[in-house]
């Protein structure tokens, strides 16, 4: 793929400036030229072949001509920097990370309105940069003192690598407001944005409300039957060894009170109840089948929990994938996982 000015062109060649003469493989690839004219700058993208070395190279498909090249980010070019661009990128950066064999056209294409940091790559952090773009172009605050939330189309969770925190569970169990387990109802991503007391603008950032369907409650108390979790960034993107969160998968949380950020400077107060006391990785337990995966340092020093643990081996066929993936978690029967956890927190508060 490359920008060029046309130097010639005629029924069945084109040359360009810099990069030469090529030939058309059809009369219909031809027609796709028919309304430019010499001294005009196209962008191209294209599959071609070239016999040997004194052969010009002859064009077998075209997928981009254009006067005027697309806006960086609008990778599927339908003239709008919008959610479905960052979820083209999302897979493209899953589809390249297990080496899956990528179309020559699409890697040129990716490559060149999908880099949008300009690191090399194409890949999750573009998506993320996409989707500040989406929510800046559509968001006009009618008073920019106000922190405004704008929802954003919901994109494929794509894994990368994180270094966690450090685990403190005294810290996290301290702070805990609500231990339940629920049914996801509901995913909502938004684009939050604001200014600051001196003027200065900030945002957009990417934040997540969790909707949950509350089954049952296992430390402190709520009459709510629907419980709105914040999380705080976006779920378009999940820190490896985490788990996905989907609607209608069932998970044991832990909860607490929004902090002074999340209320005074975000807002959040008006879209959750709760924010999730640690990561995706120590606050949220997914259940498949029965079978509870959490994180191994919650009882790393209970032989009973210890004892009681079911080996991976024995539950595999009854985890989801993300589950079967993870290394850093213990499995128990939902039963057993109950009483210790009760066990857990009554003996730290």
């Amino acid at each position: 793929m490359f920008t060029d000015t046309v130097k010639d062109i005629d029924d069945s060649t084109v040359t360009f400036s810099e990069h030469g003469q090529y030939r058309f493989l059809s009369k219909a690839i031809s027609n796709q030229f028919d309304s430019f004219v010499i001294g005009d700058e196209i962008t191209i993208g294209f599959e071609y072949t070239k016999v040997n070395d004194t052969d010009t190279p002859r064009i077998d498909k075209i997928v981009m001509l254009s006067k005027t090249k697309p806006d960086i980010g609008d990778v599927n070019q339908d003239g709008k920097i919008d959610a479905r661009d960052a979820s083209d990128i999302l897979k493209y950066y899953a589809e390249n990370s297990v080496n899956t064999q990528i179309d020559q056209i699409k890697a040129q294409s990716m490559s060149y309105y999908g880099d949008l940091n300009g690191d090399g790559k194409t890949d999750a952090k573009d998506a993320s940069d996409v989707l500040a773009i989406y929510a800046s172009n559509s968001t006009q605050p009618s008073d920019e003192s106000k922190v405004v939330w704008t929802e954003t189309e919901p994109v494929e969770q794509v894994e990368y690598s994180s270094v966690y925190k450090i685990f403190d569970r005294d810290k996290y169990i301290g702070q805990t407001k609500l231990v339940f387990n629920g049914t996801v109802t509901d995913i909502k991503e938004y684009a939050v944005s604001g200014q600051y007391e001196n003027g200065e603008k900030w945002g957009p950032s990417n934040r997540t409300i969790i909707e949950v369907a509350v089954n049952d409650v296992y430390y402190g108390e709520t009459n709510k039957k629907t419980i709105k979790l914040f999380y705080d960034t976006s779920l378009s993107t999940r820190p490896k060894g985490s788990f996905m969160i989907e609607t209608g998968r069932e998970y044991f949380f832990i909860a607490k009170e929004l902090d002074d950020n999340e209320v005074q400077n975000l807002d959040a107060a008006k879209y959750a109840d709760l924010t999730i006391t640690a990561g995706l990785r120590d606050g949220i337990m997914p259940v498949s089948d029965g079978i509870v995966s959490v994180y191994h340092e919650y009882f790393d020093d209970n032989e009973t929990a210890k004892a009681e643990a079911l080996a991976k081996d024995e539950v595999m066929d009854k985890l989801t994938d993300d589950a079967k993936a993870a290394n850093w978690f213990m499995y128990f029967n939902k039963a057993d996982f109950v009483k210790l956890f009760d066990e857990l927190f009554s003996s730290r508060q």
